[in-house]
């Protein structure tokens, strides 16, 4: 009887040995797949929209069209599912955008003013994407092909200034605006152990939601970013 139990209480902590030892391996299998990347990115963005002045008249709206080459900072995290496919989660931050533009307007008494308008944005990008290795082995093929869905939210700064002979008169606006869209593209990966490197050319188009869809942007993007595994 006492046998019997003395097995009993083997069995037990073999059984938890053999249960510790098989998570204590899942869990060095997923740290050794999981890396976190940090770059820059070099980015031409064009965008299209217009902007109110006064939210509640349509007729108050003027149409901007920023445009320009920004430098973008990025960090992320990935997980390698398998040998050819990864998953990624990016943060990109890109600073001031801006836009600006002077018009001549005629007013009452045949006099004439100048109306400006200034917008300016910065951007915090969430990018969730896949990356697809043409092989398995990276060091007889690095190339790799990117798809993935980003979402943006941009901090948005608007000055209208119309300026009379005898006053000026400004208005302030700022607010967030939220932009969606699909990105891809191709790259290549050096796979220089512990330090790995990321080269990138992708493309991307989005689309303003929330607010009517009034504002859209492309974007192509140079990105190199170091990989650094656990």
């Amino acid at each position: 009887m006492k046998l019997f139990g003395f097995a009993i209480v083997l069995s037990f902590f073999l059984i938890n040995i053999l249960k510790a030892q098989s998570l204590n391996d899942t869990m060095n299998t997923f740290k050794d797949r999981v890396y976190v990347r940090g770059g820059y990115e070099y980015s031409f963005r064009s965008g299209a929209g217009y902007i109110l002045k006064d939210r509640a008249k349509r007729n108050s709206a003027k149409s901007v069209f920023p445009e320009g080459s920004v430098d973008v900072f990025s960090a992320g995290i990935g997980y390698e599912y398998g040998n050819r496919l990864y998953f990624e989660l990016n943060y990109e931050y890109m600073g001031d955008l801006g836009y600006s533009n002077a018009e001549i307007r005629e007013w009452s008494y045949e006099k004439q003013y100048y109306t400006y308008v200034y917008n300016s944005f910065k951007s915090h990008d969430f990018t969730l994407r896949g990356i697809y290795f043409v092989n398995e082995d990276r060091r007889i093929d690095p190339i790799y092909f990117i798809s993935g869905l980003s979402f943006s939210v941009q901090p948005v700064n608007n000055r209208f200034v119309d300026e009379y002979e005898d006053r000026t008169e400004t208005v302030l606006q700022s607010y967030n605006r939220y932009v969606v869209g699909p990105v891809a593209g191709v790259g290549i990966f050096w796979d220089i152990w512990p330090i790995s490197f990321q080269t990138e050319i992708s493309f991307g188009a989005r689309v303003e939601f929330f607010r009517g869809s009034k504002f859209s942007e492309t974007l192509l993007n140079f990105n190199f970013s170091p990989v650094f595994r656990f």
